[in-house]
């Protein structure tokens, strides 16, 4: 949108995805290495009851952050469809609409948490008495700060759905993936503990919020002008699109949960700790593969609304799936497919012996994770490109199938059982997804998930790389290499994986002109 609040014009819309992709991407690698560096050092300092308390914090956080009542995402829709359609007023009652329901969300997520924090505490986790005001302190601070972000959320949701992605994730990358993480290092080197903690978390909210607000103001200043106010109209919308994708937030918010709750009652923080180290390392991964695909979101609304109802539209959102899905698997493919081949060595050298069960868990989840990241796309254009009730029923799927083998699994089989309840649940949601729309938009099985045989090939050979380089890497000592050396050999075979598919045609030439526009050459090679 313009500085008045009209259609601002747009930037190639290929290459405007692709940086929105790779920045998406790129923060959550971040996240993943500057976790992956932090975990062992707040795991010494706060010792294994009190990780696994603050791995319900965050799981609090989580879950908070969710129940928006799918807001954030409707009002990304609600912007891009704007730039398709050029009905920007709409937008602007949005935004205001949006920051109003989300104050009121915040205060009422605050009063909610203090209100049954004994019985939480007490009854359902059944934490020992002194852990319980500590605990209690860091549970209400834990809202507070997704109350916060709440708060700033619509600013960072209009941001997307003006095709600036990049930008939102720039910001995202810089406060909370580096910032964040080093803030830990300090506030537990200097001895502040959990509480600490809470209150790093509210500093770097507040931060990140009047940025994402700065920024809107400079590109879209109509977005950002008024005070917080309900306009029924635009209520009515978001909420009404806003139903599907809480639906599927809440139902994916409480695996996490459930999982912590069951293995804390059954077999100790200790057992929600080793959880929480597979799970972080499964979730970093997953979710820089997540945001790769979520650049699709408010491009296919904006597709959407340009051609309500049209064939050409449905062929182009054909067309953007099967292109998004090969695209995908080029990157998940190799890359859970290493992580699955070094994980125990990646335990070892990154928090030390006797985590032989994280690494074993992660193993579990990982399958579920693959298909399920394979299956976003489908996902995701379903859900923005105006059939949301496929993405629905197959968000809730995964839910469905996690918990209620959670609570069959977890008692017999500790660990173990959780890993499998999560994979399956993931694996049970994707397949409903892609059978829904290949149904929807009349593709074959081979037309829903566009694999061929020359991707998962080459991330094999690049896993059997990686996993020979990582053990010739220890030199034979007994010892697993560490994490640079490991790093290094997941590097070169994710390296392999690739060559493989340039050499064998998979990468064509079409990718290698978008990769050089990208990098600002021309189709000749030179710098523009």
């Amino acid at each position: 949108m313009s500085r008045g609040g009209g259609p601002a014009p747009r930037p190639d819309r290929g290459l405007q995805l692709l940086r929105n992709a790779l920045s998406g991407g790129g923060r959550f690698a971040i996240g993943a290495l500057t976790a992956l560096l932090v975990t062992p050092f707040a795991l010494s300092r706060l010792g294994d009851a009190r990780f696994g308390l603050w791995a319900l914090a965050g799981a609090a956080i989580g879950l908070v952050r969710l129940l928006d009542l799918g807001l954030v995402r409707a009002l990304t829709r609600e912007v891009a469809s704007a730039l398709g359609s050029g009905t920007a007023d709409d937008a602007a009652s949005a935004v205001r609409s949006a920051r109003a329901l989300m104050l009121l969300l915040g205060a009422g997520s605050i009063l909610t948490a203090w209100w049954l924090r004994e019985p939480l505490l007490a009854g359902l986790l059944a934490l020992p008495p002194p852990l319980r005001a500590e605990a209690g302190y860091v549970l209400i601070g834990s809202v507070a700060v997704a109350a916060l972000e709440g708060a700033f959320a619509p600013y960072q949701a209009a941001l997307d759905g003006l095709g600036r992605m990049d930008l939102s994730n720039v910001v995202d990358g810089l406060v909370q993936r580096l910032l964040s993480p080093l803030g830990v290092l300090l506030v537990l080197g200097a001895g502040w503990g959990l509480r600490g903690l809470i209150w790093k978390n509210l500093v770097l909210a507040l931060l990140a919020g009047l940025i994402y607000a700065g920024l809107l103001e400079r590109l879209a200043p109509a977005l950002r002008a008024g005070a917080p106010r309900l306009d029924r109209a635009a209520t009515r919308r978001l909420l009404a699109f806003g139903r599907h994708v809480q639906a599927v937030n809440l139902g994916s918010a409480l695996i996490d949960p459930v999982a912590k709750t069951l293995l804390g009652r059954g077999a100790g923080l200790e057992t929600v700790a080793l959880y929480e180290l597979a799970n972080r390392v499964t979730g970093q991964l997953g979710g820089a593969c997540m945001a790769l695909s979520n650049a699709l979101f408010p491009a296919a609304a904006e597709l959407a609304a340009a051609g309500t109802g049209s064939d050409a539209a449905r062929a182009r959102l054909v067309a953007l799936h099967r292109r998004a899905t090969r695209y995908t698997a080029w990157l998940v493919l190799p890359a859970w497919l290493i992580l699955i081949a070094l994980a125990p060595l990646l335990f070892e050298a990154w928090v030390g012996p006797g985590y032989a069960d994280s690494a074993r868990a992660l193993r579990l989840m990982s399958g579920g994770w693959i298909l399920a990241l394979l299956a976003l796309p489908a996902f995701l254009l379903a859900q923005a490109g105006g059939q949301p009730r496929i993405s629905t029923v197959g968000g809730l799927v995964t839910p469905a199938v996690s918990i209620g083998l959670c609570l069959l699994l977890v008692e017999p089989l500790g660990l173990a059982g959780a890993g499998l309840a999560t994979s399956a649940g993931l694996a049970a949601g994707a397949l409903v997804t892609l059978g829904l729309f290949a149904r929807r938009f009349g593709l074959g099985a081979a037309e829903a998930l566009p694999l061929g045989w020359r991707g998962p090939l080459a991330a094999l050979a690049g896993a059997g790389l990686a996993l020979v380089l990582a053990e010739a890497f220890a030199g034979g000592s007994g010892a697993a290499a560490g994490l640079p050396a490991l790093g290094l050999a997941g590097l070169l075979g994710g390296s392999a994986s690739g060559l493989l598919l340039l050499a064998g045609g998979e990468i064509g030439a079409e990718e290698r002109r978008l990769l050089a526009r990208l990098l600002g050459r021309q189709p000749d090679g030179r710098l523009r």
